[in-house]
């Protein structure tokens, strides 16, 4: 077995283990069942200054091979949609990065509700 596919098992492994379901909707493509590791926004700031030292958009990590169609995330709101089932929050992927492994990091944008 080469590297890339034991970072792939590792990675897989990952995902199966601390699962969050979601529905994922690629974009032209019927909704569809996956997990993936999902990671809230949180933005981190200091305290005595009150001044914002960082943030973080929510991402979801998936593995490729559970897509039917690789992950889309085009301008004005036009990309895939993700739903965080725990949550029923709505996303939708403004950017994707493949890790060249097997999996990709989607970064979401929370839709407004109503």
């Amino acid at each position: 077995m080469g590297w890339r596919e034991m970072i792939a098992n590792v990675q897989g492994t990952s995902v199966r283990t601390f699962p969050e379901p979601v529905l994922y909707t690629p974009m032209g493509l019927s909704e569809i069942s996956v997990t993936g590791i999902f990671r809230e926004a949180f933005v981190s700031v200091d305290v005595e200054n009150a001044v914002e030292i960082g943030s973080l958009q929510p991402t979801l990590d998936v593995v490729l091979d559970d897509l039917p169609a690789l992950p889309s995330a085009l301008p004005l709101g036009q990309g895939d949609r993700v739903v965080i089932v725990r949550t029923s929050l709505r996303y939708r992927v403004v950017e994707v990065n493949e890790d060249g492994e097997g999996m990709a990091k989607l970064y979401l944008h929370l839709e407004p509700t109503g």
